[in-house]
């Protein structure tokens, strides 16, 4: 997994509404990249990773219903999905490895875990300013969430 390519295909595993691009060419997988024993890998998204990917959708979320004054820092995202793109390929993961993580991404643990951030933050969905507080709460607190969100004055 290397540059844009991975990093591209992580921005779709954390959930991204706009492609996550680095302006590099994306190089296709090659079998020098490919760690020798795939079935040692995890099939489940590391915690970490499923922590990260939750918060950047989050954040997304809350500057989009917000609606204004909010938005998600894209130069700062790219360099954490970067980073989080060479700590995965060090642990062997390759592309084909975070799609297929993604593809079995346990949906019903991302609306449960949504379900109780927008109940504990106080969030109803038919009112945007629920979100902008969360967001400038979030934002100011310096939270994982809170890194990605950019609160204008």
């Amino acid at each position: 997994m290397r540059g844009a390519g991975a990093v591209a295909v992580l921005g779709l595993l954390m959930g991204c509404t706009a492609p996550v691009s680095t302006g590099m060419p994306v190089a296709p997988a090659t079998a020098e990249t490919e760690t020798p024993n795939r079935a040692a890998l995890p099939t489940e998204l590391p915690p970490e990773l499923y922590a990260l990917a939750f918060d950047l959708t989050m954040a997304r979320t809350l500057a989009a219903e917000c609606g204004g004054g909010v938005s998600v820092n894209e130069g700062l995202t790219d360099t954490i999905l970067q980073e989080a793109t060479r700590d995965l390929s060090v642990q062997g993961y390759t592309s084909a490895d975070i799609q297929r993580v993604r593809e079995t991404l346990p949906e019903a643990r991302v609306a449960a875990d949504r379900a109780a951030y927008y109940q504990s933050n106080a969030i109803t969905p038919d009112n945007p300013d629920s979100f902008c507080a969360a967001a400038r709460r979030e934002a100011s607190a310096r939270t994982g969430i809170g890194r990605f969100l950019a609160v204008g004055a």
